[in-house]
């Protein structure tokens, strides 16, 4: 699987940024979720890298987090990422990647061993909502920008 798209932040976002912003999440419940987001200093999994790019997918309760080397966004530049997602279990965490303007720019941090993909009735929203409580505080996060 591949999501893929554009994004460009109304101001610059880096790692003293303190909200994060979802840029594409598709959230059933705090066991089966994905995120694309831009980790502020208020990502809950410490090991992510603040101002970074994190994608996080769960199943069942186990998750696999992937982020980005780059933690610096500049305002009103547009940038291209690409999340490549190959479901494996057992885990190899070089089948997860995120690509930013081209560039591999992964850091794998945690492979669980998940047992679905993306296979559940859950809306997929872009732009921004709500995501995992043990990765953000219970409440609405949106992107500031244009995607």
């Amino acid at each position: 699987m591949t999501i893929e798209g554009w994004f460009k932040p109304t101001a610059a976002f880096n790692s003293g940024s303190a909200t994060s912003q979802i840029l594409i999440q598709k959230y059933l419940n705090n066991a089966d979720n994905m995120h694309i987001t831009l980790a502020g200093t208020n990502y809950l999994n410490a090991s992510v890298a603040d101002g970074s790019l994190v994608f996080k997918i769960e199943s069942g309760g186990n998750s696999r987090y992937v982020y980005t080397q780059t933690n610096s966004w500049i305002a009103n530049t547009w940038y291209h990422f690409a999340v490549v997602y190959v479901y494996s279990s057992p885990c190899d965490t070089t089948k997860t990647k995120i690509y930013i303007n081209g560039v591999d720019q992964t850091v794998a941090l945690s492979c669980g061993a998940l047992t679905q993909s993306l296979n559940y009735a859950a809306d997929t929203r872009i732009g921004g909502y709500q995501a995992d409580t043990s990765d953000l505080v219970a409440g609405s996060y949106y992107f500031w920008g244009v995607i």
